[in-house]
């Protein structure tokens, strides 16, 4: 059936010590994620988990994340969204779907798969940054398959990628769409 996440609520499986997080599935026909959040994140020395999230038709991140990020020692794990279309909004704020590196930990890789239209606007990105000036883990590869894809940052950073910003290694970005793909303003 249809599923909102919304007004700060969670779905998550972090950790926040030694101890590993586990994974997080979540199926649905239609999902919305609305200034919330679907995680496993690590902020300590444990691993975090696998984030796999499949959609049948409709899936909207707005001003929301979905994220196997870590913050310190542990490694993030790997993210998979599958969906039949894809829409990212930051609506000025962050709207993500990332396996970043903030610590010394390891990004994950993030895979998304679309069937039809991808759209990333106002702060929307799909990231496996590395994300540290001093020690740091190495960022993850990303791809993304879809029908289309149409990114607009409307003056502000949209975006896809897999940054080293500091010292770790950044990984590979793979991009395949079949029909149109267009890029706007940022």
């Amino acid at each position: 059936g249809d599923m909102l996440v919304s007004g700060g609520s969670s779905i998550s499986s972090d950790t926040w010590s030694s101890g590993h997080a586990g994974s997080v599935t979540v199926s649905a026909k239609n999902l919305v994620v609305e200034q919330s959040g679907i995680s496993s994140d690590s902020v300590g020395e444990g691993n975090a988990g696998s984030v796999n999230v499949a959609v049948a038709e409709m899936l909207a991140v707005v001003r929301g994340s979905i994220s196997s990020d870590t913050w310190v020692d542990g490694n993030a794990g790997n993210l998979s969204v599958t969906a039949g279309s894809l829409l990212i909004d930051g609506q000025g704020s962050i709207a993500k779907i990332s396996s970043e590196s903030f610590g010394t930990g390891k990004a994950g890789s993030v895979d998304i798969n679309v069937t039809r239209e991808m759209v990333m606007v106002d702060r929307g990105r799909v990231s496996s940054d590395s994300i540290n000036s001093g020690v740091a883990g190495p960022a993850g590869d990303v791809s993304v398959t879809a029908g289309s894809l149409i990114i607009d940052g409307y003056g502000v950073p949209a975006y896809i990628s897999s940054d080293a910003v500091g010292v770790g290694n950044a990984g590979s970005v793979s991009i395949n769409v079949s029909g149109a793909m267009a890029l706007y303003n940022g």
